[in-house]
């Protein structure tokens, strides 16, 4: 299916069409076309982000699937990440996007990957949840915005994930990670196969 150019209506587009432009499946032509529509969509919902704005988002997730947006309060730093993730289908309602707050009391990853309880229970935190769920549905994209990131000293809530950021490699035709928990737990543990898939994104705000 082609993506109304009129409407806009990109969440109508089916699935194996939103997450092509994330994939390597389009020729330059067609990405133009996608990033073209994505301007239209953001524009059409009051927002005004340039055509070279929204390639250079798209280029830096492609690059590395963790961004960090800066500058005053206001200025549309997390908009652009929802507006975005909603032009390719990736919403609230599905899932597919989130907004993670973070609070001045983070100083360590449980909040984010997870902790056990005082059963030995391992307890997922969000993030570790929203991993599964894209590492179950590889063929759509997954936004993940972390708002006002420096409310809290990043190396203490988020350093384990940087650290699998770097350790990006390609197996096959696929981009993997180390796995997240490692020897840390044991292998029949529910979330231990799980590494940062390539069809996740995280971005930032401060």
């Amino acid at each position: 299916n082609k993506l109304d150019n009129d409407a806009y209506k990109f969440e109508e587009v089916e699935h194996t069409n939103e997450d092509k432009i994330i994939g390597h499946s389009l020729y330059n032509e067609e990405i133009k076309d996608y990033l073209k529509n994505i301007v239209n969509y953001i524009n059409s919902n009051g927002f005004i982000y340039t055509y070279k704005e929204i390639c250079n988002f798209y280029l830096s997730l492609k690059t590395k699937p963790f961004m960090i947006l800066a500058g005053i309060s206001g200025t549309g730093k997390s908009k652009i990440v929802r507006l975005f993730a909603e032009a390719l289908g990736a919403n609230p309602n599905n899932g597919r996007f989130r907004m993670i707050s973070v609070k001045p009391d983070w100083n360590d990853s449980t909040e984010l990957l997870g902790y056990k309880n005082l059963s030995d229970k391992f307890i997922p935190g969000i993030l570790t949840e929203i991993i599964n769920e894209a590492f179950e549905n590889s063929q759509l994209p997954y936004f993940v915005c972390i708002d006002e990131m420096n409310l809290a000293r990043v190396e203490y809530y988020l350093s384990e994930y940087l650290s699998l950021i770097e350790s990006r490699r390609r197996e096959g035709d696929k981009i993997i990670t180390d796995k997240i928990f490692g020897s840390n737990f044991p292998k029949g543990m529910e979330y231990n196969h799980l590494y940062l898939p390539e069809n996740l994104y995280l971005i930032g705000t401060v």
